[in-house]
């Protein structure tokens, strides 16, 4: 289970009504605010559904599963390790950004090595299937992943130009840029 004792501060605006109706519910189950955020975040967030990544790899059309459930199992506190596993279940989890960062690493012979993505976490629930097999070199992902990013923001920006992450890596190195 994750180390869930580190707190990080969001910011978010909301109507006056919902503010009036958490400082009650608050009070009236005399809890903190917070605690009441806290509580009401994650009992939304488990009402959300999304396609199974877990059928051996393989999305099954109509098969759902709990997103808390999901991110339970691929989350880390090594931030880089969290978007490539969230990433690499697609943008219907992870959003288009995470899932290009992902799909750079996994599809690419240079970032290939003895890690497994998922290692850790996959066949914790037999009967949902499994993740897919994904090998990687995560020492060289994490020096790099700025690099990654780049690349990646370079594509959004650049539309008509697909140059090949070794590509674009010697062209950064080229210009001295970092």
């Amino acid at each position: 289970m994750a180390n869930r004792s580190k707190k990080v501060v969001i910011s978010a605006r909301i109507t006056p009504y919902l503010k009036a109706a958490i400082d009650m519910a608050a009070a009236a189950q005399n809890e903190k605010i917070v605690t009441m955020m806290e509580a009401l975040l994650e009992q939304g967030l488990n009402e959300i559904f999304v396609p199974t990544p877990f059928c051996d790899g393989v999305f099954r059309e109509g098969a759902e599963t709990n997103f808390m459930h999901i991110f339970g199992l691929i989350w880390s506190e090594d931030p880089i390790l969290f978007k490539l596993r969230a990433g690499a279940l697609g943008p219907n989890f992870a959003g288009e950004k995470n899932t290009r960062e992902a799909s750079v690493v996994t599809s690419c012979e240079y970032f290939k090595g003895d890690y497994d993505l998922y290692g850790d976490v996959d066949n914790q629930f037999p009967d949902l299937g499994s993740f897919k097999k994904v090998f990687i070199n995560l020492n060289l992902v994490k020096e790099e992943w700025s690099i990654i990013e780049g690349y990646i923001s370079f594509l959004e920006n650049n539309k008509n130009l697909l140059p090949t992450y070794e590509s674009y890596k010697k062209m950064v190195e080229s210009s001295g840029a970092k």
